[in-house]
């Protein structure tokens, strides 16, 4: 009887210490909302057929397991003062593992299984080559087939031959 006190006098703390508490979260917010993992000063690196298909740098990455879907929110850090100007990076390559464009805005979200990625707050999209445009927008969504739709005043310059310069509430194409 004294080892079971003593067995259950160490084992019960240890498993109420492993449980996620909702002491201290803000009003409305549940255990639920949280996120599974958390990075600073992060960067994600997605691969297919052993070559790079896109990098994701941020100040503040958190990776969200939900039932319907698996994303990772990329920006800044929670509690993070609007004033600071802190950007995600994103980089695509190209099927030979090649950079062709990069994305640079104030927060982001990558669905992995969709291998979509939605951008958002002051948008910069980059292409890189001969025939290459600098799209900026409010919102960009893009796939990894290499579509594209950025809205919100999208301002697109195509450069190269023939050039030209776009402006539209919405425009879509392919990277």
């Amino acid at each position: 009887m004294p080892r079971l006190r003593l067995l259950l006098a160490f084992v019960v703390p240890l498993l109420v210490g492993c449980a996620r508490h909702e002491t201290g979260l803000p009003p409305g917010t549940t255990v639920e909302d949280l996120p599974d993992g958390e990075s600073w000063d992060a960067e994600l690196r997605v691969t297919k057929a052993g070559q790079p298909a896109l990098t994701l740098a941020a100040p503040y990455m958190a990776r969200f397991q939900r039932p319907d879907s698996n994303y990772v929110y990329l920006g800044l850090p929670p509690g993070t003062p609007d004033s600071l100007q802190s950007r995600i990076a994103v980089r695509l390559f190209d099927a030979d593992g090649q950079p062709n464009a990069s994305i640079a805005a104030r927060q982001a979200w990558y669905y992995e299984s969709d291998g979509r990625l939605v951008a958002d707050g002051g948008v910069v999209a980059e292409t890189f080559g001969d025939a290459s445009a600098r799209i900026q927008a409010a919102r960009l969504r893009y796939t990894d087939d290499g579509t594209f739709s950025a809205s919100g005043n999208a301002d697109v310059d195509l450069r190269g031959q023939p050039s030209a310069r776009i402006r539209a509430q919405v425009v879509s194409g392919a990277i």
